[in-house]
């Protein structure tokens, strides 16, 4: 059951929650935890724009666009706004655009200063102070005069990065406190915070599993003659499901199209006999899917498809028993690749198959974490050196991509079995199990 009703303010995706009630308190404890980590104001920025303000002609369908940090904490999926949380006297301050009708007759209601219902509700959740955006500044520049120490959401790599958002907000308060000025990262920090999921975020993700698996069996169960009408009615099945949009605009590539990892034209003809990679995933409440599976055309596989699929699942099965806390991605990269490259030698190559790639080894990473974002974690992949622990979830997707011939066969493709899995305390509980990926399931699914 959805916690709002028509009257409530506010209503998502403005505002978006796991819990089965309005969930303020887990927001607010998320808070507070993080004001207990630091020991200086911490300063986090909302996107100042959404896709579709700032150039006339990026109009696209996103529904959820918020900076992933921003909602984990707040649960507000609203542009151009900014938070303060001050340890030293225990403030918790927001900034907004001011109320206006005007907006209000164009966009529909959203967060504001000077209308009661927002600060009501932002009351409630621990806001203690409620200001318009126009007095962020101000605000930053007299605390800055008299706090040295800040805390600022940085992207953690070497690269030298365009000063806007938490990049320009770290240059400003550094030409206002001169000298004195210092600032943490709490990138690593918010990492370690959101990573371990808690209940109502995995009954979440449960959900959207659900949801995605009946999309994807819907979807199978059509008929479609290319790329563009495969994605078109996965997407609109996806979006069925859910008010929160994508986890990401979805792969569909057919043969040689999905031997390109980020395949994204979706706009070839589909004939029989082709085989096509599908990757896709929606958003349920704050929690993105991510599945892979890969069908053939007329519903039913080669012995060529057949054989390579096997492999693929084969070694997917044996990689999973690996699964548990104390592994790092880092060692699953290791096990995972030696174990398709065994299963392609014993199982292809020394039967006579022929194999042309444009890797040695390894394609990709074996999986990533997942989550409030869809590659959740460090965007530069620190985490793998890390061991996986209780709670973590994550994906787990071998993938096999080239040019293939077995007894005059051939076929240019690719093929991935990606699933989701929940790290428990003794190993792992995959997620996505009962979605079809086997070749005797897919075609029993394609075929019902």
């Amino acid at each position: 059951m959805l916690w709002y009703t028509k009257a409530m303010f506010p209503r998502p995706p403005l505002y978006i929650s796991d819990d089965a009630d309005i969930g303020v308190d887990r927001y607010k404890k998320r808070r507070e935890w993080l004001m207990a980590q630091c020991h200086g104001p911490i300063v986090l920025l909302a996107p100042p724009l959404g896709p579709n303000q700032q150039y006339a002609w990026a109009n696209c369908y996103q529904p959820v666009y918020q900076d992933s940090y921003f909602l984990y904490l707040t649960g507000i999926n609203q542009t151009g706004i900014a938070m303060i949380l001050d340890p030293s006297n225990n403030t918790q301050s927001i900034f907004l655009p001011k109320y206006a009708a005007e907006r209000v007759f164009w966009e529909g209601e959203t967060f504001a200063t000077g209308d009661k219902l927002t600060e009501t509700f932002l009351k409630s959740s621990g806001f203690n102070d409620i200001q318009p955006m126009e007095d962020f500044r101000p605000m930053l520049k007299e605390l800055a005069k008299k706090l040295p120490v800040w805390h600022l959401l940085l992207d953690s790599s070497k690269k030298s990065l365009p000063r806007y958002g938490a990049s320009a907000l770290k240059h400003y308060l550094r030409r206002i406190g001169g000298a004195s000025f210092q600032y943490q990262n709490i990138s690593p920090m918010s990492w370690e915070q959101r990573l371990q999921h808690d209940g109502p975020a995995i009954d979440s993700l449960t959900s959207a599993i659900k949801k995605t698996a009946g999309a994807f069996l819907s979807t199978i169960q059509s008929s479609f003659n290319s790329e563009t009408e495969l994605s078109g009615t996965l997407v609109g099945n996806l979006l069925k499901e859910t008010p929160y949009g994508l986890s990401f605009s979805p792969i569909i590539a057919k043969n040689e199209n999905a031997a390109i990892l980020h395949y994204g034209n979706n706009s070839a003809p589909l004939k029989n006999g082709d085989l096509v990679l599908m990757d896709f995933g929606l958003r349920w409440n704050t929690m993105c899917t991510d599945v892979s599976r890969t069908i053939p055309v007329n519903g039913r596989y080669s012995d060529l498809q057949r054989r390579l699929m096997t492999i693929v699942i084969d070694a997917q099965m044996k990689i999973l028993t690996y699964v548990e806390p104390g592994i790092s991605f880092n060692q699953l990269n290791d096990i995972s690749w030696k174990i398709l490259e065994d299963n392609l030698n014993k199982d292809f190559i020394s039967k006579g198959g022929s194999v042309n790639r444009v890797y040695k080894k390894q394609p990709h990473n074996i999986g990533h974490f997942l989550g409030i974002q869809v590659h959740d974690g460090d965007s530069n992949r620190a985490y793998r050196s890390q061991p996986l622990k209780e709670n973590n979830i994550i994906t787990i997707e071998p993938g096999l991509y080239g040019e293939f011939e077995f007894n005059g066969e051939t076929i240019h493709c690719g093929i991935r079995i990606e699933d989701n899995l929940l790290i428990t305390k003794t190993g792992h509980l995959n997620l996505t199990a009962d979605i079809p990926k086997t070749c005797e399931e897919i075609e029993k699914a394609m075929n019902a």
